[in-house]
């Protein structure tokens, strides 16, 4: 149990951490709280090979982008995932952490083809980092044109004030920076 919090009509709602997988054979006892008989259900970890490797890298980096580009996840995140040794683990921990809606979390979650859970997860990951890029990279832009806006604005200030100092605010050279000043618009 990681939290517990008190929700309404005498309810609590428990944040759990789970330790292994499995499934539930029969329900033994509701009171005071639910327990059950269960089978736990091993991972199907691959043997080391370089392949292996290399996807469990991928993963590990493609996270780490993730997180670089999420404004909301606090950098620690990547020491987090890179301290984490069990491959299986990995993925699940990333699963859980995704976005996405809980069907495919639990989905994910229930992969025990270890091989499997990390290029399902490295899909995931490699989605949301082209999702983040491109939202960077509209928001870059929006500033971009902002920043010009401002930018022609504040010249164009500084133009008038300038005019207005040497006396050509009035005559036709003023209608004539006016109808430049329109034209750029």
């Amino acid at each position: 149990i990681l939290k517990m919090a008190p929700a309404s009509e005498g309810q609590i709602n428990i944040l759990t951490h789970g330790l292994v997988r499995f499934r539930i054979l029969e329900i033994v006892a509701s009171d005071p709280y639910l327990r059950a008989r269960i089978d736990i259900i091993p991972d199907d970890v691959p043997r080391a090979t370089p392949a292996f490797e290399l996807l469990i890298r991928s993963v590990r980096s493609l996270a780490a982008r993730m997180v670089e580009l999420s404004p909301n996840v606090p950098d620690e995140a990547v020491s987090i995932i890179n301290n984490i040794d069990n491959p299986g683990t990995l993925a699940d921990f990333l699963a859980a952490n995704l976005s996405g809606d809980f069907q495919e979390k639990q989905s994910l979650l229930e992969e025990t083809d270890v091989t499997k859970g990390l290029e399902r997860v490295r899909e995931k990951l490699a989605a949301r980092i082209e999702l983040l890029e491109l939202q960077d990279k509209i928001q870059s832009q929006v500033r971009s044109s902002i920043d010009k806006s401002q930018r022609n604005f504040y010249l164009q200030e500084q133009m008038k004030a300038i005019q207005k100092e040497l006396g050509l605010d009035e005559g036709p050279e003023a209608e004539v920076a006016e109808l430049r000043k329109r034209l750029d618009e």
